[in-house]
């Protein structure tokens, strides 16, 4: 979580993690507008932005937590102009995945893969209308991928990705494999790829659901697709 002190200007936050072994509060040091990205399943790293002012390009930093070591993360293939979309580490720690958009904004969307341990890029995914990497598993082979149709709807759609074989599986998808009408959004996924947890304002999903009105009040429910992804279950 991000923690606020009274003595300190607004702005100024500082990282803070609760051990419910230990029941012990950690704190980082003070950053301007710190906020917590993503925590690895044991704790050990934690990926969080930081910024001169609350409308200034926030930067990425990595904090081992173990080391008490903190990196700066560069934006890579994503070049100079980028900033910061969202970030994930996979729960065991090895991978950082982060989406970077183009500043000003665009739907120039790129993931880059790094590893942890020295921040090297081991992968990035960019096009097929590709806006960012939602959830990760375990172990980061899988991770749902968001990508907007290039049917100029708007809707954006849900992938399984498998990076070991490169392949992508379209998840948010109706019982007989349509493409749902509403947007999807990915929430998590289990470590062997075959239950992929997504959200969707599609009313087609399932029988008997409400359709999306096309505004951000419509209904968002919770699913999950199982492996082959047709078969979608509540």
């Amino acid at each position: 979580m991000t923690y606020y002190s009274a003595d300190l200007t607004s702005w100024f936050s500082r990282v803070a993690v609760f051990d419910w072994v230990t029941l012990r509060w950690s704190l980082g040091p003070y950053r301007a507008w710190a906020l917590v990205r993503s925590l690895s399943a044991d704790g050990r790293y934690l990926a969080y932005t930081s910024a001169k002012s609350a409308w200034d390009q926030r930067e990425l930093y990595l904090l081992d937590r173990t080391t008490g070591v903190t990196r700066h993360v560069g934006r890579g293939p994503a070049g100079k102009a980028a900033r910061i979309w969202g970030s994930a580490l996979s729960g065991d720690g090895r991978l950082l995945f982060t989406t970077w958009n183009r500043d000003p904004s665009t739907y120039d969307y790129i993931v880059v893969v790094q590893r942890t341990s020295d921040l090297t890029v081991v992968e990035s995914v960019y096009g097929n209308q590709v806006t960012g990497a939602d959830a990760v598993s375990y172990s980061g082979r899988w991770v749902l991928l968001s990508a907007a149709r290039s049917d100029g709807s708007g809707i954006a759609d849900i992938y399984r990705w498998d990076r070991l074989t490169g392949q992508r599986s379209l998840v948010s998808v109706t019982r007989d494999g349509r493409p749902a009408t509403g947007d999807s959004y990915g929430v998590a996924i289990t470590d062997d790829g075959a239950t992929s947890i997504f959200t969707s304002r599609a009313g087609d999903i399932v029988p008997g659901d409400i359709p999306d009105n096309g505004w951000s009040t419509s209904n968002l429910d919770v699913f999950a697709a199982t492996t082959p992804t047709a078969h979608t279950c509540t």
